[in-house]
């Protein structure tokens, strides 16, 4: 017979204290004499706000977090902000420290997340007013809810991405290479798991490790598996700690330890690739190249801007 009860006070300002008398008389007017409460257990005053600091980032000082940002647990994404400003930030901390990879890599961590993590705020403070303020947001969200069960699987899977945070792309990096591509996956973005058959995509990857997947596009001529198989000997050069590249193609008479198997062109015809490319995956799962240009110069190109 104990009972959780939240309310709202309706006051201009926080309050420090608030005592079990006011409690039980609150529930009595509120409850228009329907449920008593005859003692109070523990009360705790709590109050929504939303807040941000401006920098992430100062010299040797890293912010993540409750520590960088705050704000209404209405939409549930500060667990999945958080958890992503850590991931963010730990590939890039351990290539540093370990001096795999430039100092200056640290300073995308601001000027990846930052946009991010204020954009999450603002829509939360945003959405916390309409539930507190609009007395119709509750139901038209309802209705919303019954809407998405009728079977838009599309517009479900879109929030869904939204509200997971699954669908952040990171849009002013100095660390990624952002080419134009009729391709689906972007620079910027993060990589989808695919379903593979007996594994998927992201068991390929590691992370620890920049993974170079190098599609050889739908039908592929020998000159193009030849230069494709080139690239990947070439990439071989790099410390294998550091970088891991799989050739992409429907033909299991490849080596199995630097191929994925793309059997009826599956992964290809996913991400809409048909031409030759190459693509960088970075430890965090986003995309930080993708490009049709199969010289060994250009992804050195986008690796050497951050690694050794």
């Amino acid at each position: 017979n104990r009972y959780r009860i939240a309310a709202n006070l309706h006051l201009d300002h926080p309050r420090q204290r608030f005592y079990e008398r006011e409690g039980i008389e609150l529930v009595q007017e509120r409850a228009h004499g329907n449920y008593y409460v005859t003692d109070v257990a523990w009360i705790s005053l709590f109050w929504i706000h939303g807040k941000i600091a401006e920098h992430m980032q100062k010299g040797r000082i890293f912010l993540a977090g409750d520590a960088a940002h705050i704000h209404s647990p209405a939409g549930g994404q500060g667990m999945n902000t958080g958890l992503q400003d850590a991931y963010n930030l730990a590939w890039k901390l351990a290539l540093v420290i370990k001096e795999k990879a430039k100092l200056s890599l640290l300073d995308s961590y601001q000027i990846e997340r930052y946009p991010v993590v204020k954009e999450v705020v603002d829509q939360n403070e945003y959405v916390t007013k309409l539930a507190l303020f609009d007395q119709g947001f509750i139901p038209k969200l309802q209705k919303f809810s019954h809407e998405l069960t009728e079977g838009n699987h599309n517009l479900e899977t879109k929030i869904a991405n939204e509200i997971t945070l699954l669908n952040v792309c990171y849009k002013d990096s100095p660390i990624i290479d952002y080419q134009h591509t009729s391709a689906l996956l972007k620079p910027g973005s993060r990589i989808p798991d695919v379903d593979l058959g007996p594994t998927t995509l992201y068991r390929y990857f590691n992370n620890t490790q920049h993974t170079i997947l190098l599609f050889t596009g739908l039908n592929p001529t020998e000159e193009t598996l030849k230069i494709i198989d080139g690239l990947q000997k070439s990439l071989a050069n790099y410390s294998p700690d550091l970088i891991k590249s799989f050739i992409v193609y429907n033909d299991n008479t490849l080596d199995p330890n630097h191929t994925i198997v793309d059997t009826k062109w599956f992964l290809h015809e996913t991400h809409q690739i048909k031409q030759a490319a190459v693509c960088s995956v970075r430890p965090d799962t986003y995309i930080a190249y993708y490009a049709e240009d199969l010289r060994v110069q250009a992804i050195e190109k986008c690796l050497r801007q951050y690694l050794y």
